[in-house]
């Protein structure tokens, strides 16, 4: 009975470490792969606002594509359409031409996704990038998109709202009998002494 018993553990001990370690690298190559292939979830859209008025801004729907590509796609294949996503943002950065978004701080914002892109583009050709990296790189891209998106909709709110406000700066009409009255000094004149 005990030497069935160790025979049995002996079967299931060999069985249960019957991988080579060439099958475990295996596996876990498919195990960090697919962590990193998460999708995201956009938490920032544009309003109606906003959207209205960038149906004028030319690339401004094919840069939106290529963006919601970076919430579903594996690394390998954000990679390979990294150069695409960097010639949209460069196209559409040097043609902003809505007045009301051609500020600074927006174009900041566009810089900032660019040079993200840039980054991505040049880790796509480089053996030695490891998965956790283009991770992070697509976080930091994702995040650069979402505060365009927030910086946009700030602006078109911000107008929206000065719009909708009538403002007349105007000086107070004050009423006469709302003035404090001033009291008039009596002076009086220098009495001259008379001499004695």
């Amino acid at each position: 009975m005990i030497k069935q018993l160790i025979f049995t553990g002996i079967i299931l001990l060999f069985f249960s470490c019957n991988k080579t370690p060439v099958e475990i690298k295996k596996d876990s190559k498919k195990d960090s792969i697919h962590v990193v292939s998460k999708t995201y979830v956009q938490s920032v859209f544009l309003t109606e606002i906003a959207r209205k008025e960038l149906v004028k801004l030319k690339y401004f729907d094919e840069f939106e594509k290529n963006m919601n590509v970076f919430y579903h796609s594996k690394p390998a294949d954000i990679k390979f359409n990294a150069k695409d996503l960097s010639d949209i943002i460069f196209k559409i950065k040097d043609s902003i031409t809505v007045e009301k978004i051609n500020q600074p701080d927006v174009k900041a914002r566009f810089n900032i996704l660019y040079n993200e892109t840039l980054r991505l583009q040049d880790m796509s050709t480089i053996n030695t990038i490891t998965d956790d990296e283009v991770k992070l790189k697509i976080e930091n891209i994702i995040y650069a998109y979402e505060s365009i998106i927030a910086k946009i909709n700030q602006v078109f709110m911000m107008k929206a709202n000065e719009d909708n406000v009538d403002v007349r700066f105007q000086a107070p009409k004050v009423l006469k009998d709302s003035l404090p009255k001033q009291e008039i000094l009596k002076t009086e004149k220098p009495t001259k002494i008379k001499n004695q």
